[in-house]
């Protein structure tokens, strides 16, 4: 879905809700003004078919207050369908100078500091006062007080307050709906009666919605989670960064001052900057167009790589990485990256799927050997695509609240969401579950379900890259994980063959031998490659690899110890160049780099003593699935 379909969505659900009476609703958001503002066009399209309706906020700085709806509501302002039976521009509502709310406007008139969380709830909840028997009252700062306790066992205070709350709102309203309802048909029957027309509009009747605005509902009390309603507010989307992107200085400025270039220019930058927005919340993004505004700097196309960048420090968390622009090299794994060749033209381009009747590509699930370069074809794959990289670590979403795992899980998968087109990788999955034996109260099988369902839902452009090494482990649980429709290809990522291997080591002696740092001598190479009858490349370098690559120094190693074993050169040659230096330099003598072949090549094979699939070991998939070869 859309985020845009999202938002909208979204208001007409809570619209419906607290039509229906639903007594207690908590909105799970950052966005604490944004939500506020959204609910506010609500309010207005509820009072104008309940003329007798209030808003009142809760926050733990001013406590209640009364907001003055006479004052806020204009006769030309807001969406035009109390009905609800078409559909709202929800997003040019909110945008309209009539639909905007100024700081003072939000915060109202304060009933005193005697109006405290508790006090405040249970007088709505009593409703006995004009100002609370017929109002939406907003509530900001409670959620930590709806908490479960484990470390003292106890439930917060505001829990049965509440609780009761939700009891007497929704009784009150069933009594009030059928009051309404006769007044209602005797209505109808009276207009019959005398043969005149007097219209159908619905009679209002009073009723009270407590809404709570809370960014988790992490360790909520089981003793409210059937007795409010949970709604996941969606981020901003760039239709909504655009509209705010009109109105910023910076953009009124640019029309001013980019006389000289034509109107698409300024149009396609806005259009750039608000993708580039998509995943920050409203205020982040404002502070960004600020930065650039306090800069004085005119709107340009390298401002777009500083939100991207910006984007990235924001949404990079212990669970979440997120890199606009990949930039590797890979070697070996010749299959995988043909596979990936066919596919790069269609992930990305809609019209191309369109003319050649060609599904959207799903993902790929990545088994195999520990360092085998499962990683770094995530990453391949993502350059490859031209699209952003968003990795998430599963096992950091585990939290220590009741069904705070889960939220964690939807959000992350909201955020992925709405940052389509995107490459999400789930890293070693096989880890991250490993608790569905139980161990966790069944807080992983929980979650690896919810993955799954995603997995066959999710319609956005989201190419899923997921890694394991131990894959047997899923599938004990969740044999339905292995097969292909959930994923387009299952790839068994082995130790590298001789030419992936030369390529590896190619890869990684490049930047030294570029720097000028390794030398390759080709006599010198050509006399260790006759002293170990091994054969030779082409270039040095592509010699030196190839030496390098034999199955007799490097058979079984992997692409991480290929480049652990060159790490371990450098610092051999460091430490042997430290031990040198004040000898050479008192003998007056310029000192040679110690990162030699020779050196390299003892290294290596050193390396390939231990490596874990040396000496003619090889791992085999586990049965029970069909994999592909990655090379």
């Amino acid at each position: 879905m859309a985020n845009d379909d999202l938002l909208t969505t979204t208001l007409n659900r809570l619209l419906l809700m607290i039509r229906a009476g639903y007594p207690v609703i908590y909105i799970v958001s950052n966005e604490e003004t944004r939500v506020f503002d959204y609910l506010f066009q609500l309010f207005r399209i509820i009072r104008r078919e309940n003329p007798a309706k209030e808003l009142i906020r809760w926050d733990a700085a001013r406590t209640m207050a009364r907001l003055d709806a006479s004052k806020l509501l204009r006769a030309d302002a807001g969406a035009t369908d109390p009905s609800g039976r078409t559909g709202i521009d929800w997003l040019a509502a909110a945008s309209s100078e009539t639909g905007r709310l100024s700081p003072e406007d939000r915060v109202g008139h304060s009933f005193g500091n005697q109006a405290t969380a508790e006090w405040s709830v249970n007088a709505i909840a009593e409703g006995g006062s004009f100002a609370y028997e017929n109002c939406m009252a907003i509530f900001f700062d409670v959620h930590h007080r709806l908490r479960w306790n484990a470390s003292t066992e106890q439930i917060g205070d505001l829990v049965r307050p509440l609780r009761n709350a939700a009891e007497q709102i929704a009784r009150d309203y069933e009594q009030e709906r059928v009051k309404h309802e006769k007044e209602r048909v005797a209505k109808e029957k009276e207009r019959k009666g005398d043969g005149k027309d007097k219209g159908t509009a619905p009679l209002a009747f009073p009723y009270r919605t407590i809404i709570v605005v809370a960014p988790s509902a992490a360790g909520l009390a089981e003793e409210l989670v059937r007795e409010v309603a949970i709604v996941d507010f969606p981020l901003p989307d760039q239709a909504e960064l655009c509209l705010t992107l009109e109105s910023s200085a910076l953009v009124l400025s640019a029309q001013k001052e980019e006389a000289d270039k034509p109107p698409e220019f300024l149009e396609r930058v806005k259009n750039l900057l608000a993708a580039a927005g998509r995943g920050l919340t409203l205020e982040e993004f404002r502070r960004g167009l600020s930065l650039i505004a306090a800069r004085g700097e005119r709107l340009e196309e390298r401002h777009v790589d500083e939100m991207l960048e910006r984007k990235s420090r924001v949404i990079n968390t212990q669970a979440l990485r997120y890199t606009p622009r990949v930039e590797i090299s890979l070697g070996g794994l010749k299959a995988i990256k043909a596979w990936v060749q066919k596919r790069k033209v269609a992930a990305v381009d809609i019209k191309v799927r369109d003319d050649f009747h060609l599904p959207p590509p799903k993902g790929v699930l990545l088994c195999g050997v520990p360092g085998g370069g499962k990683s770094q074809l995530a990453k391949y794959i993502a350059q490859q695509f031209s699209l952003a990289l968003l990795q998430l670590d599963v096992g950091a979403l585990f939290g220590q609240y009741v069904g705070e795992s889960e939220e964690r899980t939807r959000r992350a998968l909201q955020l992925a969401e709405l940052l389509s087109p995107v490459v999400l990788w789930l890293d070693e999955v096989d880890k991250a579950f490993g608790g569905m034996d139980g161990g966790d109260n069944g807080v992983s099988r929980r979650v690896f379900g919810h993955f799954l369902t995603w997995l066959s839902e999710q319609r956005s452009d989201i190419f899923v890259v997921a890694t394991a090494n131990d894959i047997g482990t899923l599938l004990r649980h969740f044999p339905e994980f292995g097969r292909k429709g959930r994923f387009d290809e299952i790839f068994w990522v082995g130790p590298p063959d001789k030419d992936a291997r030369a390529g590896i080591f190619e890869i990684y002696l490049t930047p030294h031998v570029q720097s000028g740092y390794l030398q390759l001598n080709t006599k010198a190479i050509l006399e260790l490659a006759q002293s170990k009858n091994l054969p030779l490349g082409d270039s040095p370098l592509k010699q030196f690899a190839s030496l390098l690559a034999d199955s007799v120094v490097s058979d079984g190693m992997t692409g991480a110890e290929i480049e652990q074993a060159i790490t371990v050169a450098l610092y051999e040659a460091y430490d042997d160049h430290s031990k040198n230096r004040s000898r050479d330099l008192h003998a007056g003598q310029e000192q040679a780099s110690s990162f030699t072949p020779a050196r390299i090549l003892e290294c290596v094979k050193n390396a390939a003593a231990t490596a874990m699939f040396g000496g003619g070991r090889r791992p085999t998939p586990p049965p029970g699935i069909s994999f592909t070869p990655a090379d």
